[in-house]
């Protein structure tokens, strides 16, 4: 297990994150999360390549590699947040594929024992049976439930005369009690693989499969919701894996069994940061990403975003109470949202519902997190971290006038209230430009109560059609009265 460094190219560890070393406990005894590469493909069944996916993942970005990357959404930095590592690869020949997968099994069991989660970039998808299996080795074997991002269900018995492959893994974690059937939950199948048979044994484990025509019948949300609910039953962790095959062909070509008719990128991000943010994640994978087949490493940037959206959420998680719920819907910057929503009660709220609450609120300035809604209270108890903040990002009692008092580095000898007057025409302007109509061009328009009534009517009737003092706003401006500035140069001959 020493540090083999990259089977292929260059060392490079994730986005500039320290290094460690499998065989030295101590250099990843601190750590929050290890990375570990297994470059494999000796278990595909089509296009091999997935050999070239951990390296390709680790440098997909055009931002510096310098060990740090904030989350716009999520307000952590998720890299210096956590205690991230990089272990390099674990040195895996394709032409033996047991050998391979159980040293594999020995890298991630180390991890998981030291208390770190694993993070794994693959490779094909038969590296799934060593990674599970490694952390339900630490967690217990049927205490670690499975989520499963996949155009495929990778159930198959035999392939090639072999029990190991990438349409094999779930049905050997099932097999030999690591996973339980009845706590394997697959999102996006599709397509014309597996068969009857297959399909037959997968109903007696009871597992709980959601196909794409289910996903765009219900909608991702809703089947996201009851799969929760089911991997938290009689389970201490969950176990994430996503294969980039499920996501549409279109978005994601760099693989090696592309299937037509899948998620977008955008549902892929949104849903691993719902697991990662209110599921107990004790391990993760990524796999499938085959640099030979990408266009514009297009693929590749997919891979390194879901590990990113998945670094983010757990930081987000460790600084948050455990009954949080992500809200998908709604931005978690600071100023982006009113005082509450539809969704916080159980509706669906959307933009409508945030400006007609705008109107509703207090109208005290204060532009609360949609993060406190589900919260109810303060999210973390460090306040001001690495430059975000509890009281912007997150709490129900906060006004971003006092962020802004309390900022580490708000220069010296600037007052509080200097930093609350410097702020307060911003958060007007931005208050005006978010949650109003342009404002009305001077002369001749109708006055000003007389368009808040009208637009308050408009938004209560869902914003359907054009606003109503549009036509006002498209008017010629009034003939200007007098002289200007540009008359008097003019009438004096200068330019």
């Amino acid at each position: 297990m020493s540090r083999y460094g990259a089977m292929y190219g260059p060392d490079i560890t994730f986005l500039g994150v320290d290094r460690c070393t499998l065989d030295d406990p101590a250099s990843y005894a601190d750590a929050d999360v290890v990375i570990v590469g297994a470059p494999f493909d000796g278990g595909t069944s089509h296009r091999p390549g997935t050999r070239f996916g951990p390296s390709a993942i680790r440098q997909a970005c055009y931002l510096a590699h310098d060990g740090s990357r904030p989350s716009l959404a999520l307000r952590v930095d998720a890299l210096r947040d956590l205690r991230v590592y990089d272990a390099g690869d674990v040195e895996m020949f394709s032409g033996d594929i047991e050998r391979s997968l159980s040293a594999l099994e020995t890298a991630v069991y180390a991890v998981s024992s030291s208390g770190a989660i694993p993070v794994v970039l693959g490779g094909d998808h038969s590296i799934a049976l060593p990674d599970a299996t490694g952390v339900a080795r630490q967690h217990g074997h049927g205490r670690v439930s499975l989520v499963h991002f996949d155009a495929h269900a990778d159930t198959g018995e035999i392939e090639f005369g072999s029990l190991h492959g990438h349409g094999q893994p779930m049905r050997r974690l099932i097999e030999s009690g690591a996973v339980r059937g009845d706590r394997f939950l697959q999102i996006g199948l599709r397509g014309y693989w597996p068969g009857p048979e297959t399909l037959s044994w997968m109903a007696e484990q009871r597992m709980r499969s959601y196909e794409m025509t289910e996903l765009v019948s219900r909608g991702l949300e809703e089947c996201l919701i009851e799969a929760f609910t089911i991997a938290v039953d009689e389970c201490e962790g969950v176990f994430l894996s996503v294969d980039v095959d499920v996501v549409d062909p279109g978005m994601a070509p760099g693989t090696g069994t592309p299937e037509p008719g899948g998620l977008t990128s955008r549902q892929l991000l949104d849903a691993v940061r719902r697991v990662c943010y209110e599921l107990p994640v004790v391990g993760v994978d990524v796999v499938e990403v085959a640099p030979p087949y990408d266009h514009a490493d297009i693929t590749a940037y997919l891979g390194n975003r879901v590990v990113l959206e998945a670094l983010s959420a757990i930081a987000r998680r460790a600084l948050a109470p455990r009954s949080c719920t992500f809200c998908p819907g709604f931005s978690y910057l600071p100023g982006n949202s009113a005082t509450g929503s539809a969704r916080s009660r159980g509706g669906r709220g959307g933009l409508a519902e945030r400006a007609r609450l705008w109107d509703l609120s207090t109208g005290d300035g204060v532009i609360h997190s949609p993060l406190s809604w589900g919260l109810g209270g303060r999210c973390g108890p460090s306040g001001w971290r690495r430059g975000y903040s509890d009281v912007a990002y997150g709490c129900a009692d906060a006004s971003p006038y006092r962020a802004a008092d309390s900022h580490p580095t708000r220069p010296r000898g600037v007052a509080a209230g200097a930093s609350r007057r410097l702020r307060r025409p911003a958060l007007r302007r931005r208050r005006r430009a978010t949650c109003s109509p342009a404002p009305a061009a001077r002369g001749g328009h109708a006055d000003q109560a007389e368009r808040g009534a009208a637009t308050r009517l408009w938004r209560a009737a869902g914003g359907r059609g054009p606003h109503p003092t549009a036509r006002l706003d498209t008017q010629a401006p009034a003939p200007r009265v007098g002289r200007t500035p540009l008359d008097s140069a003019r009438a004096s001959g200068s330019r």
